[in-house]
């Protein structure tokens, strides 16, 4: 084979890769899953919609460092698809607010059982850093009691914020926990059968108004301990019908609610499923498409765009400001958003 029928055989196999990109994000665009997807295998794409949007880019380069009309493929992917890119991505580079004096700067963090690096230190340094970022309200998901700090040792570690609220779910060992600088009147768990998963809202009175904060650990997808496509794929299918469920169910706390809600934590979906679609729904904002910028990932993994932690709010509130750290005290990043309170 010549060198001219190698060059052509390469570039139709990146034509043809163009146009599979273009198809399969288009296909995540299109359907935002808006129903239970176990067994589906759009939620097996969804699921690596990082990765399609990473070659889509790479891709849309190439094209363009060649002045080749194939660029018009990747270009369009963009174009079509930029809604669903965005919420991987964060464009709000030029949005600036100042913080009034009815904000709440809120956190979210999956703290990996406050044993990512060390377990006789994590929780101190957990604290520390929520201390660093003047948060008002903390949802901690998947922390775990151990030898060195039980229950109460933690929520003192925590003492800048007085009012807390502490749950296990299911096996008691997985653990939410939502700590406030203003009183908690009430609080409840969320359990969800056969796992150890689950969520816990709390009531907290701000500037004389009750709000809802839920704080939900949705099932993983369970692919980290699969070692193969086929096991890859039946791990993630039939997480990801246990997680529509629990999805289901925490959007029937969220519509029972009759106070404005704050909608966080660990997710395991990524915005085109259906998990992410259900909760959100059409009444509730996300704090990443207002106010994030940069690569939206939140969680440590070769693809900087994993993107599974969430902050979400009604109406009442409006974001000025979301961030993602970069910490390496779990496998998570902490998410703080500030939301002004509008009523």
């Amino acid at each position: 084979m010549g060198v001219k029928a190698i060059k052509l055989y390469i570039k139709t196999l990146i034509i043809i890769i163009s146009a599979i990109i273009f198809a399969l994000i288009s296909l995540g665009t299109l359907f935002k899953i808006n129903f239970h997807s176990e067994g589906f295998f759009l939620h097996f794409v969804t699921l690596f919609m990082p990765l399609l949007i990473v070659i889509n880019v790479i891709l849309l380069l190439f094209w363009a460092l060649r002045l080749k009309i194939w660029i018009f493929i990747p270009l369009i992917t963009v174009i079509f698809n930029f809604s669903t890119i965005s919420s991987y991505f964060g464009f709000n580079f030029f949005k600036n607010y100042e913080k009034s004096g009815k904000s709440i700067t809120l956190a979210t963090y999956n703290v990996n059982y406050f044993s990512y690096k060390n377990l006789q230190t994590n929780v101190s340094a957990v604290a520390k850093l929520i201390t660093s970022k003047n948060i008002d309200i903390v949802a901690l998901q998947e922390f775990e009691t151990n030898a060195y700090f039980n229950i109460s040792e933690i929520i003192n570690e925590f003492d800048f914020l007085p009012y807390s609220s502490a749950k296990f779910v299911n096996f008691e060992e997985n653990g939410i926990i939502i700590l406030s600088r203003y009183p908690i009147v009430r609080s409840e768990k969320i359990a969800f059968p056969a796992t150890n998963n689950g969520a816990v809202w709390a009531d907290i009175v701000f500037q004389g108004d009750t709000i809802r904060v839920f704080s939900n650990h949705l099932q993983t997808t369970g692919i980290s301990r699969s070692n193969s496509i086929y096991s890859i794929y039946e791990s993630a299918s039939i997480n990801s019908g246990i997680r529509s469920k629990q999805a289901d169910v925490i959007r029937s706390y969220i519509d029972a609610s009759r106070y404005p809600v704050i909608v966080c934590g660990d997710f395991n979906d990524t915005p085109s499923s259906y998990t992410y679609t259900k909760i959100k729904g059409d009444d509730l904002a996300d704090s990443f498409l207002e106010m994030g910028r940069g690569p939206g990932g939140t969680y440590f993994s070769r693809l900087f765009m994993t993107r599974i932690d969430y902050i979400l709010h009604s109406k009442e509130f409006k974001c000025t400001s979301f961030k993602t750290v970069n910490s390496s005290l779990s496998d998570h990043k902490p998410l703080i958003s500030v939301l002004e309170y509008q009523n």
